[in-house]
């Protein structure tokens, strides 16, 4: 019993650990890319921002980097865990019984095949979400920012419309 609690405490300090360390990174990359974003927006020509709404740039600079700090932190972290997790887990079964370890293996392929699918289409989508979060973003900081206007017209209605589409 002494031996699993002792597993149990140093598993608790490793993940503490890996937390720390991959949302501290991610933190910092974000911080950069950020900045590195920044700098891009103001070096852009005049004729860019007429074609780009500043609710795109503004979504850029907050939810998509946000995005990328989310796939850098946990879940990068969670993969490496879960690869190695599977290493081990193959290993051992194929140490003990490695015939049914290969039954059991058998059927990997599947599990891949509807991994890769299900990969593309939440990228699929996630990209779609991506854009029309950009346009949502671009017309509620118009709609906001010139609010008194919006209002002296009546034009809350269509403003709702155009947002919501």
């Amino acid at each position: 019993i002494i031996f699993f609690i002792i597993i149990g405490c140093v598993l608790i300090i490793c993940g503490y650990i890996r937390v720390a360390a991959f949302n501290i990174t991610a933190e910092r990359q974000t911080r950069t890319i950020r900045q590195i974003l920044f700098q891009s927006i103001l070096k852009k020509d005049i004729v860019y921002f007429d074609t780009h709404k500043t609710g795109e740039l503004n979504t850029l600079l907050s939810d998509d980097v946000n995005k990328i700090r989310d796939g850098i932190g946990d879940k990068l972290g969670a993969i490496i865990r879960a690869i190695s997790t599977f290493i081990s887990c193959v290993i051992i079964s194929l140490v003990k019984g490695w015939k049914l370890a290969l039954v059991i293996l058998s059927t990997l392929p599947i599990i891949v095949a509807t991994f890769i699918i299900s990969s593309k289409v939440i990228t699929s989508l996630t990209a779609t979400e991506l854009k029309a979060y950009g346009k949502a973003g671009a017309i509620a900081e118009e709609v906001i920012s010139s609010i008194r206007t919006v209002l002296s017209y009546n034009g809350q209605e269509k403003e709702i419309q155009r947002f919501v589409l």
